[in-house]
């Protein structure tokens, strides 16, 4: 093992304090103010760890517009109280799909324009506009429904981003460099069917694209097959496409997610049929799992369905951690929240999975997200009710529930997306549009399931004090290859290990 001293590098360490995080459920913190119709709520970690970047969407003058505010760990609003919204581009006064990544030194937002092209901003830490508040104009004009953007630095210290889109007919690929000058444009297209609703996975030195190809089968239901496929940074193909899931007859909100696991590879997931189905592929583009149905996260149980899908992935096991939803087929209720861990293998390691939370015949249930801390592989779940309350449930690696948490008890009714932060420097954020007064509210929650204050887990250290370092991950929990720093690339890294007092330390390093 290395050792480390905390003098040597320059280390930040969380504060003792929250100054602007509450811990009262009833109150919450107000992030924002915006009108009472937003919506769509994103939110993203800095790159650096020290502050998250929260996306709302609401209708304005010209149109169904962005709106993001910048919120450094303490909670403390930086851009203003209103936040910054775009406001050159005429939008379109509904939603076809928004998106939003950190950058290095800031912020993409990424939207559809009323003549149907899709266009990407970038606002800076101090909120100027490096390539203008209007943005640059992706894929030749192409496009014109939804978007994906991807940052890929954490995991490969490139400081670019990839955008998709798609008109539902074909989906177009580009890379947008540091400057924002463009790459060669890729077009993902089929002559017989319709490539559409693509997600985006970091690959090695490119991007793999999981898409779904469909044709009509008869009124609104279609055959679908899941695929994905590997390309470079100029738009070349250089991971031939490859079947993910068999084809299943659904109707048109049928759509995959995918997320990156800790070795280069994804596990892509969709409901359809009565329950949530998962499969994955390695860093090649070669499924692991080989039935193209993929594992079902619970029994078929043909009186419920098992659907609302959130997922994270352990960067200890390399195990996806998903949570979902039971929904009573007959009187159409979700009444109980599940989680389960299944491997690359496609093995499913709890059963029919651990019951989250149970209110069957006293309201229902809306998954917004499940998170894992990279370091230590302890997870929360976290839901909302028909009630309007926010819950959270925390479990330790073995999968035991260890806490329960009211993360907001107002009875206002709340919007809120299903991306939160995941765990950046001890904490989680989630945050939602408050019906009654317009604000854009949030709140934190630590390690242990407090919030405000006492939300941090980590001691501060004195200088001077050694560490033996046992395992680094980068930022966004990707385990390194090497217990040493110095053989690691520029940037932020966190640190796992002992002092020689024997406490745990997770401490964030940056690496000039």
């Amino acid at each position: 093992m290395k050792k480390l001293y905390l003098f040597v590098i320059a280390l930040v360490a969380l504060l003792s304090a929250k100054a602007q995080w509450v811990d009262d459920p009833t109150t919450n913190t107000v992030l924002a103010s915006c009108p009472q119709n937003a919506g769509e709520v994103v939110i993203i970690p800095k790159i650096s760890s020290d502050g998250f970047y929260i996306q709302c969407l609401y209708g304005a003058s010209n149109g169904w517009a962005p709106t993001i505010q910048l919120v450094n760990t303490e909670g403390e609003k930086q851009w203003g109280d209103a936040g910054i919204h775009i406001t050159t581009p005429n939008l379109t006064d509904w939603s076809p799909g928004y998106a939003m990544e950190a950058l290095v030194d800031g912020v993409a937002s990424m939207f559809r324009t009323a003549d149907t092209t899709h266009w990407v901003v970038k606002i800076n830490e101090d909120g100027t506009f490096p390539w203008g508040e209007y943005g640059i104009m992706l894929f030749d004009g192409e496009g014109g429904d939804r978007s994906e953007l991807l940052s890929t630095y954490n995991y490969n210290q490139d400081t670019g981003l990839w955008a998709l889109g798609t008109d539902m007919h074909s989906l177009f690929l580009q890379y947008i460099n540091a400057d924002g000058t463009l790459r060669t444009m890729a077009t993902i297209s089929d002559p017989v069917q319709k490539c559409t609703k693509g997600k985006l996975v970091p690959a090695d030195n490119g991007v793999f694209v999981v898409y779904t190809k469909r044709t009509l089968a008869e009124r609104d239901l279609y055959n679908k097959r899941i695929y994905v496929a590997g390309y470079n940074k100029d738009g070349e193909q250089v991971v031939p496409e490859t079947l993910l899931f068999g084809e299943v007859t659904a109707d048109g909100s049928l759509i995959v997610n995918a997320i990156p696991d800790n070795n280069g590879g994804a596990y892509a997931y969709q409901e359809y049929d009565g329950s949530t189905y998962v499969t994955h592929f390695d860093a090649t583009g070669s499924p692991t799992i080989a039935d193209t149905c993929g594992v079902s996260v619970h029994s078929i149980d043909y009186n419920n369905a098992y659907t609302m899908p959130c997922a994270s992935v352990d960067r200890n096991t390399n195990d996806i951690i998903i949570a979902y939803a039971q929904e009573d087929n007959e009187f159409q209720r979700l009444g109980r929240i599940y989680v389960n861990r299944i491997t690359e293998t496609g093995e499913v390691l709890l059963g029919d999975g651990i019951l989250v939370a149970d209110s069957i015949g006293q309201a229902d249930y809306y998954l917004i997200g499940v998170d894992v801390d990279s370091s230590t592989g302890t997870y929360v779940v976290m839901y909302g009710t028909n009630q309007n309350t926010i819950e959270a449930a925390g479990f330790d690696s073995d999968n035991n529930l260890v806490w329960n948490t009211t993360i907001s008890s107002t009875s206002y009714n709340k919007t809120y997306g299903k991306k939160n932060s995941g765990f950046c420097d001890g904490q989680d954020i989630v945050a939602w549009v408050n019906s009654e007064d317009g604000g854009l509210y949030g709140q934190n929650i630590g390690w242990n399931g407090t919030m405000g204050q006492n939300a941090d887990v980590e001691e501060i250290y004195e200088d001077g004090e050694i560490v033996n370092i046992e395992r680094i991950f980068n930022v966004n929990g990707q385990l390194m290859q090497s217990t040493n720093l110095n053989e690691l690339n520029t940037g932020v890294y966190i640190i796992q290990g002992t002092t020689e007092s024997g406490k745990m330390v997770n401490k964030k390093a940056i690496k000039y």
